[in-house]
């Protein structure tokens, strides 16, 4: 059980946190008028009259006039004890710059002096304490209360913030920016990979060729260099300046791949390269510029060098297979 206050319940519409499990829940459906109960036994158990004590009671007991002002005293000292709220039944809080206009307003809700016991009455104003001012106090208090800023409680925000995305047109603006996303990221799956798909599932090659018209680009052979390995080569010196070359490009995978392009590096004594030439797939004579899956391709080239003196320094060669 936990104590509030009408105000807070009105700022927050009904809507509070509890304590102990952080549960935010509406309180307008769990109140539990424990101060209206405690207020009406308080009133039941209480005297109908406050006693007087002192010579003043002992005169009024026994029927002795009593002086105007001083029967006027007793009846306001009396009105402030019945109006009095028993100690320790309601709580309110009040916020800090409100307090100092409430408790005047307060002090200002005190009833008239009764009338005399003749029924007469006196003229004059009415006291500031009257009992129209005492009436007009709950309106003055419920006008403030309206005219007072709403205050946005932390939880509150947390809680609005959180039921935002249930909302139907939330939850269907998602779902179409969830689906446009996934469509644009499968369409560039497609398109980065479209030359593994086409070699791996050669039946929807027509279909990538079909989308590449559109996109403007191209299927072409896959490209996977550590399944292509030089699998054997030679270098000799056939007369002059010219020289052959023959090597056997192997493809070691269970698809077909691009042709790749070869470089060949001559070497001095000290294996430091004196020359460098890289021969594309066209120039080493493939024409397909395809080796099959699991195949060969060899190839012969004959080379005319001309070092300027470098010639006679070649004593080795080296050859590097890759994909420019």
């Amino acid at each position: 059980m936990f104590k509030v206050v009408p105000d807070q319940l009105r700022i927050s519409e009904g809507w509070v946190r509890c304590g102990k499990c952080e549960e935010i829940f509406n309180a307008s459906s769990h109140l539990v008028q424990a101060e209206a109960q405690a207020s009406a036994l308080a009133a039941s158990e209480a005297p109908d009259t406050v006693p007087f004590e002192g010579a003043l009671a002992a005169a009024m007991a026994s029927g002795t006039p009593v002086p105007a002002d001083q029967a006027g005293a007793a009846a306001e000292l009396a009105s402030q004890d019945r109006l009095a709220p028993a100690q320790g039944v309601v709580d309110f809080e009040l916020k800090e710059q409100r307090g100092a206009e409430v408790a005047s307003m307060v002090e200002l809700a005190v009833p008239s002096s009764p009338s005399p016991a003749d029924g007469s009455t006196q003229g004059g104003p009415a006291p500031a304490g009257s009992g129209a001012a005492a009436e007009t106090l709950p309106d003055r208090e419920a006008a403030m209360v309206e005219a007072a800023p709403p205050v946005e409680l932390s939880f509150m925000h947390s809680a609005r913030k959180a039921s935002r995305w249930h909302r139907p047109l939330v939850r269907a603006t998602l779902l179409v920016a969830g689906l446009l996303l996934m469509t644009g990221l499968a369409l560039q799956v497609l398109v980065q990979e479209r030359d593994r798909m086409a070699a791996l599932e050669p039946g929807v090659k027509p279909w990538l060729e079909n989308m590449c018209l559109l996109l403007d680009c191209q299927v072409r052979p896959l490209r996977q260099i550590e399944s292509v390995v030089i699998d054997s080569s030679a270098f000799s010196k056939t007369k002059g300046d010219v020289y052959r070359l023959s090597l056997t490009l192997k493809n070691t995978a269970p698809i077909d791949l691009a042709t790749p392009a070869v470089e060949l590096a001559l070497t001095d004594t000290m294996d430091r390269a004196l020359i460098r030439r890289v021969f594309r797939p066209e120039e080493l004579g493939l024409r397909s510029g395809v080796i099959a899956a699991a195949s060969e391709a060899q190839t012969t080239l004959e080379l005319t060098i001309k070092g300027n003196g470098n010639g006679e320094r070649i004593a080795g060669y080296r050859l590097l297979a890759f994909y420019p």
